[in-house]
């Protein structure tokens, strides 16, 4: 990126899903500048505060203009950029991505605006940004802006390695992270990267897995898919509707992403069926009074396809320190610096502990009961929520009858897959539970 303002060049990084002043859309040409044969565009510059409707209010003329644009909370920035290009703004500069005085002043941070920006879209620090408002306060300030940006669909590639099972090759244990980051992105996922290869050359040496393991470095975690529901985890994604032969006899995934920050305390997130066992791993490696366990896994980590979307079980772990990685996240200063990672040790041993207990399970420990009692308090919460509304008493007791249908064979299922001793019928029970 080139971007002067009064003279003066200013660091700015261009967000990841377009917004140039010149380039290729699906190998389309355009230009949105007005100079230098539409390549580079030169304009005023407003403070736009943090660029909604009301911020525009008092300002003069905005059209043809670039604004300056604090992002505050908007953490994907695309309202303010559709408001900014709505307005008639010419280009937008954002500035703060929300840890305010924590952040280091220098930072420019990598952002998704999840659809393609309609206007050419720069990050600059907070220090050039605090400048820039000393100039406005003192009179017009005009940039000139340069950007090339080309979008079309690329080529990503997730790396996988495998040791094969010697009892149920055909059920899978996942070790994941992604390879793909933002400047060096120690933590977000460089980190996470370095976690699954030590674990593969543990387990790859000397050890005879019953279960077929796959170690997965996902590409595109962080970029790809414009225009879906969500622009990042298309490696993931593509993996799970690639091999549903994988998926639909997943075993269990240990994921890894922003893994090892110091800091007291974390928390596991596993879906449903994993809480009690990963409550247990926490006992006996001594974390449990550091380490809690919550419920699903979110939306924004490669475990989400394997687990939210495809639905297998699935856990990872994460830190919360007095030095937040909020501060460096998506910027040039994702470092790694080994006071940082104190707590990475911790990530090493749950991740080997959960993927070995769960490799010499004979019976698999998913939750099945755990998934009852799930729906049974979801139900309860919206009973309690409809009461003083209209109630559609036949619909809830029909729900109600389910619910306690499903807890009924649940506990027969748990009770009945506790002595299975057959080998045929172990690897029937254990087909069921991870469908």
């Amino acid at each position: 990126v080139l971007l002067r303002a009064s003279g003066r060049q200013l660091a700015a990084i261009t967000q990841h899903s377009g917004g140039g002043t010149w380039g290729t859309a699906e190998r389309v040409p355009y230009t949105k500048g007005n100079t230098s044969g539409g390549q580079r565009l030169q304009a005023a510059l407003l403070d736009a505060g943090e660029g909604w409707v009301h911020d525009y209010a008092d300002l003069s003329e905005v059209r043809g203009k670039a604004v300056l644009v604090r992002r505050g909370d908007d953490w994907l920035n695309s309202q303010v950029v559709m408001e900014a290009a709505e307005q008639g703004a010419s280009a937008i500069l954002l500035y703060d991505y929300g840890s305010g005085a924590e952040a280091p002043q220098d930072s420019i941070q990598q952002m998704s605006i999840v659809y393609r920006d309609p206007i050419p879209t720069v990050t600059i620090s907070n220090r050039d940004a605090a400048w820039l408002k000393e100039r406005l306060a003192d009179g017009e300030v005009t940039i000139e802006l340069e950007n090339r940006v080309d979008v079309d669909y690329g080529f990503s590639e997730n790396i996988i390695g495998m040791i094969r099972g010697t009892e149920y090759p055909d059920e899978w244990i996942v070790v994941s992270a992604h390879h793909d980051r933002w400047f060096q992105g120690a933590q977000d996922d460089s980190v996470g990267v370095a976690v699954v290869l030590e674990l593969a050359r543990v387990i790859s040496e000397g050890y005879r897995p019953r279960r077929s393991f796959l170690f997965i470095a996902f590409g595109s975690e962080e970029v790809g898919g414009l225009w879906t529901q969500f622009d990042w985890l298309a490696g993931s994604h593509a993996f799970i509707r690639t091999h549903p032969e994988v998926t639909s006899r997943l075993a269990y995934a240990f994921n890894v992403d922003l893994a090892g920050w110091t800091g007291r305390e974390g928390q596991v997130r596993a879906t449903l069926d994993q809480v009690a066992f990963q409550r247990g791993l926490l006992a006996d490696l001594g974390l449990d009074d550091r380490v809690n366990v919550r419920e699903h896994v979110g939306t924004g980590v490669d475990a989400w396809s394997l687990g939210g979307v495809r639905g297998g079980a699935v856990a990872y772990l994460s830190w919360t320190g007095d030095v937040p990685f909020s501060r460096y996240y998506h910027t040039q200063h994702d470092l790694y610096r080994a006071e940082d990672y104190a707590n990475l040790q911790h990530d090493l041993r749950h991740g080997a502990l959960g993927v070995l207990r769960m490799d010499q399970a004979v019976v698999l420990p998913v939750g099945f009961t755990e998934i009852a009692d799930w729906v049974t308090e979801q139900l309860a919460r919206i009973e309690q929520t409809v009461s003083s509304l209209s109630t559609p008493t036949e619909l809830l007791l029909e729900a109600r009858q389910a619910a306690e249908r499903l807890r009924t064979r649940a506990e027969r299922f748990a009770a009945a897959s506790a002595s299975v001793v057959d080998r045929d019928d172990i690897a029937v029970v254990n087909a069921l539970l991870m469908k």
